[in-house]
């Protein structure tokens, strides 16, 4: 799948970078994939991406392939991703941003309760069947 390399997206671009970033989550087998659509609610983003992750290494890997993936395709974060804590990573691709967590942090944080407003679109093993 081909990524839109312009600062600004479309909304397709936007939702194509949710699907890539979400099966790549899959495929790592991340848990709780969750994309929230912020458009029209918020000017941070379109997309937030939330999953949970069981380990460091799950999440630098997680982290590493999508910013390879992204990379590849001329897509460069908007700030480097912020990795450096076991707890939560955060990937900022302007329109979308990624947030991986451990369980507690996540439960902690409640990110999708913060934003009761969006929609929230939870990812299925079957979406990539």
């Amino acid at each position: 799948m081909k990524l839109e390399t312009s600062k600004t997206t479309t909304p397709d671009a936007s939702e194509t970078r949710v699907e890539i970033i979400a099966g790549i989550l899959d495929g790592l087998k991340s848990l709780d994939i969750v994309a929230l659509n912020l458009e029209g609610i918020s000017d941070i983003a379109d997309y937030f991406i939330i999953a949970t992750v069981q380990s460091t290494a799950q999440m630098r890997a997680a982290a590493e392939q999508i910013t390879t993936e992204f990379k590849a395709s001329g897509v460069l974060p908007h700030v480097p991703a912020i990795t450096d804590s076991p707890k939560w990573a955060i990937l900022d691709y302007g329109s979308v941003v990624v947030h991986l967590f451990d369980q507690a942090t996540r439960d902690h944080y409640r990110l999708e309760d913060l934003w009761g407003d969006a929609e929230h679109y939870e990812w299925s093993r079957e979406q990539t069947a």
